[in-house]
């Protein structure tokens, strides 16, 4: 049976607020159904509070009456995520504090590590969350600073807005596998950030990452599938590039994924995970057998054939005098 929580949240701004509310709900298994209330709610399981309010009548009353637990917000970046006697310490850098914390006060579910989460290592816990749900979130302009991680910590800030990134490491090192995850960042640490690394394009540089990352799970694709593609992929230089130009020419128009495999002389499984990077990037969108527009072209006719065409053609302009 699930387990609900009813959690009231008072004295934080909308942004972190949201912030706090997303983490939470990274900090308790799957089966825990968090219902956010407000102070005025006569049962609240949790009480998250701002330090600076936390001394108001008001307040003091709600914990005697209404709060099974509480814990003070206290703004302390170095201690980020740290449970200190009644103390919470934010913004989050990481749950496992949090997580054990409410499993010895509020939950009825043994303490497993793989639950907690922000900071490294973090396998399990990334693992359940579906690689298409964390480009989701990269390609969701709302999102704002968005960081990506793994098992050995932070990879990259991502900013939704704008489509840039800064990555940890230069070059093409970071590979992607199934423990790739994100969590929102603040403006400071993203500031923090911009200050030690150099921009890149998001896009670009995640068809690069992707494309070299062979653990990690593409969208399923089938060769009888149509695809669109809307923005065309920075490939990178190399033997291959030519053939996904001419793969990105064809998917331009709206085209079968087997169509353009055979009239590439390509493999139906590189025309397939061409398309499913495409998709997973959202760089375009499947599509109906109706909205395509590309269809092979005849085939020329044979060298040989040509030639006795030409002469033909030859002769006769001769005889005709033309």
């Amino acid at each position: 049976m699930n387990q609900v929580l009813n959690i009231a949240i008072f004295g934080l701004g909308l942004t972190v607020l949201d912030q706090m509310k997303k983490q939470i709900l990274l900090a308790v298994p799957a089966h825990i159904q968090i219902q956010w209330v407000n102070i005025a709610e006569h049962k609240i399981d949790l009480l998250l509070v701002n330090d600076l309010f936390f001394s108001s009548n008001n307040i003091q009353r709600i914990i005697q009456q209404h709060a099974r637990a509480y814990l003070r917000l206290v703004k302390q970046p170095e201690s980020a995520g740290l449970v200190m006697g009644d103390q919470l310490a934010y913004p989050f850098m990481r749950l496992d504090s949090l997580t054990e914390w409410m499993q010895e006060q509020l939950l009825d579910y043994a303490y497993e590590p793989p639950y907690q989460a922000l900071g490294a290592p973090f396998a399990a816990a990334a693992g359940q969350a579906a690689v298409d749900d964390v480009f989701s979130e990269i390609f969701t302009p709302r999102n704002g600073f968005i960081q990506l991680r793994d098992s050995h910590g932070f990879v990259a800030l991502v900013d939704t807005m704008t489509e840039r990134v800064w990555v940890k490491q230069a070059g093409g090192s970071i590979i992607f596998n199934e423990t790739l995850h994100q969590t929102y960042a603040t403006n400071q640490f993203a500031q923090d950030i911009a200050k030690e690394l150099t921009a890149q394009d998001l896009r670009s540089w995640l068809w690069q990452t992707v494309n070299h990352s062979k653990g990690l799970a593409l969208p399923a694709v089938q060769a009888n599938q149509y695809f669109k593609l809307q923005i065309w992929p920075q490939c990178e230089k190399g033997f291959e590039r030519r053939n996904l130009l001419k793969a990105a020419a064809c998917f331009a128009k709206g085209a079968k994924l087997q169509a353009v495999a055979e009239h590439l002389a390509m493999s139906e499984e590189a025309v397939e995970k061409f398309v499913a990077m495409a998709a997973l990037l959202r760089l375009g969108q499947f599509i109906e057998e109706s909205e395509a527009g590309f269809t092979a072209p005849a085939a020329e006719p044979a060298s040989g054939q040509m030639q006795m065409i030409r002469g033909f053609f030859g002769k006769l302009r001769k005889k005709l005098g033309l």
